[in-house]
């Protein structure tokens, strides 16, 4: 399964933390890479930022490590930090249907002032 619709099975799950403020199944409102244009607040976007080769004494063996950013945005702060933890309460430490497991690395927030909205975001190592 690719990273994309494996994060998005396991946001979209209407039993986690996620769904509840953005939706499940096929309404929720996680998307890979951008959000269709007029998406309604809150919504999630995950971008696959980089691929690491994973080395052991200099020499890969044949794993590699990757970075996946979630940018969580609303109209508030308050709401993208809600969605930000829900997401984190959802993906941290979790095994996604790959297979793989993702873990926490980072975490941001700031204002969009081109486009008036909060962002939230959450770098996850997977």
């Amino acid at each position: 399964m690719p990273l994309h619709a494996s994060i998005f099975a396991k946001l979209s799950d209407s039993a986690g933390s996620t769904a509840a403020l953005v939706g499940s199944g096929n309404s929720c409102r996680v998307y890979p890479e951008q959000a269709p244009a007029a998406t309604r607040l809150p919504y999630a976007v995950v971008n696959h930022v980089s691929t690491s080769p994973a080395t052991t004494h200099g020499e890969t063996y044949g794993t590699a490590h990757r970075l996946v950013q979630v940018s969580c945005f609303a109209a508030t702060m308050a709401e993208a930090l809600a969605l930000r933890s829900a997401i984190i309460s959802d993906l941290d430490n979790v095994t996604l249907a790959d297979g793989d497991a993702a873990m926490l690395q980072d975490e941001r927030s700031t204002y969009e002032s081109a486009v008036d909205v909060f962002r939230a975001d959450a770098d996850f190592l997977v």
